[in-house]
């Protein structure tokens, strides 16, 4: 297939002043296939309108779930991209993040998870830091203790997601890292070196 399909889920719960955003940093990017899918746990500060904004250039759906986790997998359950992703509805992604993953892929098939670097910021969008991810495998992740993938710079794919059974719901934190460690045990994981996203860190 020249443009496997990308899924991209935005799950969201009251981050109506941060949730445009993050749609349009989707909405820009330069790859054909997109889709996109907001799935939001019942918001009532303003996002439904801001969602209802777009019209019909994505899907979204309002609900309650029992948390982050429940309401991904609810998404993606209904989704049909072979490149798959989550982007908090207060990250974004940078230009060309789209196109640098699927590339790796296509170059990598055997590949079940690819990860870049990506940039913090503060609440205001103010510069904090960067991340320099290198390598790392399951063993790595297990003997450091520790989660070095940036979560809104990382892509797997269906197959992955499928055969380790998508984000345990039991989680509320960590689940990123727990879905990274079950999914290095069975397929290779691979760092881009490429910027690819931005990671908002505020007290919410």
């Amino acid at each position: 297939m020249e443009y496997p399909r990308v899924t991209i889920v935005c799950p969201t719960l009251n981050q109506g002043k941060y949730i445009r955003e993050t749609i349009d940093s989707v909405l820009a990017q330069d790859y054909p296939e997109i889709e996109l899918i907001v799935q939001d746990g019942g918001s009532t500060d303003g996002t439904l309108d801001i969602l209802k904004s777009y019209g019909n250039k994505f899907a979204w759906r309002s609900e309650p779930d029992v948390g982050q986790a429940d309401a991904i997998n609810r998404a993606l359950a209904s989704s049909s991209g072979l490149i798959l992703t989550w982007l908090n509805s207060d990250d974004t992604l940078l230009p060309g993040a789209v196109s640098t993953i699927v590339d790796r892929f296509r170059r990598y098939p055997e590949a079940g998870l690819f990860y870049g670097n990506a940039i913090f910021t503060g609440s205001d969008g103010g510069f904090l830091f960067t991340t320099e991810v290198a390598h790392c495998d399951f063993e790595r992740m297990v003997e450091e203790c520790r989660n070095p993938i940036c979560q809104p710079a990382s892509f797997f794919t269906r197959e992955a997601w499928v055969k380790v059974g998508g984000l345990d719901t039991s989680l509320h934190y960590f689940l990123d890292w727990d879905l990274w460690l079950r999914i290095a045990e069975e397929f290779p994981i691979y760092a881009t070196g490429a910027m690819l996203a931005i990671y908002r860190l505020h007290d919410e």
